[in-house]
C-alpha cells in the first residue's frame, strides 16, 4: 500500500478519533416550539436559538418551514461555536392543529437536526375594543367655580357590546352621563365637565374598568383653574393698570414690572389670543373680537391675575 495514502488515512482517522474537523454542526435550544392556541389571522412570534457546535462556519441554505409558519430572518452565516436567535411567526388562517419539523439544507454535517414547530388556529373570540376620538382633552384656563363641558367620542371598534364599568376620573373633572352599553361599531359622545375650585393645573388619565380587551387605552384630561373677577385693589397691588374698559378696539396694559404674558379668552374658557410681551407697556389690538364680555389674564413677576373686559 502506498505510504502516502497510509499517512493520509492515519491522519484522517486520528482527527475523527479526537473529534477534530467535525464541520458545521447544528443544534436547537429546544426540541419543540409550541405556539399554543392563536386566533385566526393573528400573528405570534417565538424564538429558538440555533448553535453551530462545529468547527466550520455554518451556511443555513433554505428552511423547510411553510405556512402558516414562517421564518422571520435567516442568518447568512453562523460562525463556529456561535449562536443565532431564529424568530418564527405563526399566523393561522384556518382552524385546526398545525405542526412541522424545521430543518435546513445548509452545510451542517448532522442533516437530521430538527425542531418540531406546532400551534393551533382557533376562531376569534368576540371582543369589545374602545378608541377615543382624541388622545387629549384640554379645557385650558377656566375661572374658579365655573363649569366648562367638552366632549370626547368613544367608539367600540370590536365585535361585542362594551359595558364601560366605572371611570377613573375624579374632581375637578366629572362625567356628565355614562353609557350603559355601546354596541359593536357604535359610538358614544362622552361629556366631561371641568369645575375648578382652586387655582392651578389639573391633569388626569381617564380609563374605564369595563369589558374592553384593550384595558390600557386612555384619554388625557387637563385644565387650569384661574382666579377671575379681580378687583381694582388687587390690580393695584400687582402694579397693573388696564384701560379703557369698556374698550372698542385697542386695550392698553401698563405695569411697574415687565409683563410676561397677556391672554384673552371668552367666558367659556377658550383662549382667543395669547401674546408674550416682555415690556412694561403693551397695547393689544382686539378689533377682531365681537361686542361682548371677555377675560384678560396678565402675568408679571408679582404674580398673575384675571380681569373682566367689555367690548362695546
Amino acid at each position: 500500500m502506498n505510504r502516502t495514502f497510509i499517512t493520509l488515512l492515519f491522519t484522517a482517522l486520528s482527527m475523527i478519533a479526537f473529534g477534530q474537523n467535525r464541520g458545521a454542526q447544528l443544534s436547537f435550544s429546544t426540541a419543540e416550539l409550541n405556539f399554543g392556541d392563536v386566533e385566526l389571522n393573528q400573528s405570534i412570534t417565538k424564538t429558538v436559538t440555533i448553535t453551530n457546535a462545529g468547527d466550520a462556519p455554518w451556511y443555513p441554505g433554505s428552511a423547510t418551514l411553510t405556512e402558516p409558519f414562517k421564518v422571520e430572518t435567516m442568518p447568512g452565516m453562523v460562525s463556529p461555536k456561535a449562536t443565532f436567535d431564529l424568530n418564527i411567526v405563526f399566523t393561522p388562517t384556518a382552524e385546526g392543529d398545525f405542526s412541522q419539523d424545521i430543518t435546513f439544507s445548509g452545510n451542517h454535517t448532522n442533516q437530521d437536526a430538527s425542531c418540531a414547530i406546532k400551534g393551533k388556529g382557533i376562531a376569534a373570540t368576540p371582543k369589545a375594543i374602545i378608541e377615543f376620538s382624541a388622545a387629549e382633552l384640554d379645557f385650558s384656563d377656566v375661572e374658579l367655580n365655573q363649569s366648562v363641558t367638552k366632549t370626547v367620542t368613544i367608539t367600540n371598534t370590536g365585535d361585542m357590546p362594551w359595558f364601560p364599568g366605572s371611570a377613573t376620573i375624579v374632581a375637578p373633572f366629572k362625567i356628565e352621563t355614562m353609557p350603559g352599553m355601546v354596541s359593536p361599531k357604535a359610538t358614544f359622545d362622552l361629556n366631561i365637565i371641568f369645575t375648578p375650585t382652586e387655582e392651578g393645573d389639573f391633569g388626569q388619565f381617564m380609563t374605564f374598568s369595563g369589558n374592553h380587551s384593550n384595558q390600557n387605552v386612555s384619554c388625557a384630561i387637563k385644565g387650569k383653574g384661574i382666579k377671575t373677577n379681580v378687583g381694582l385693589n388687587e390690580l393695584q397691588a400687582m402694579n397693573i393698570k388696564i384701560g379703557p374698559n369698556p374698550f372698542e378696539d385697542n386695550l392698553k396694559v401698563v405695569s411697574d414690572f415687565d409683563i410676561e404674558n397677556i391672554t384673552i379668552f371668552d367666558v367659556n374658557g377658550r383662549i382667543l389670543k395669547s401674546v408674550p410681551v416682555g415690556t412694561k407697556e403693551y397695547t393689544l389690538n382686539l378689533s377682531e373680537l365681537n361686542q361682548g364680555v371677555y377675560l384678560i389674564h396678565m402675568k408679571n413677576r408679582e404674580g398673575s391675575c384675571v380681569k373682566k373686559l367689555i367690548k362695546k
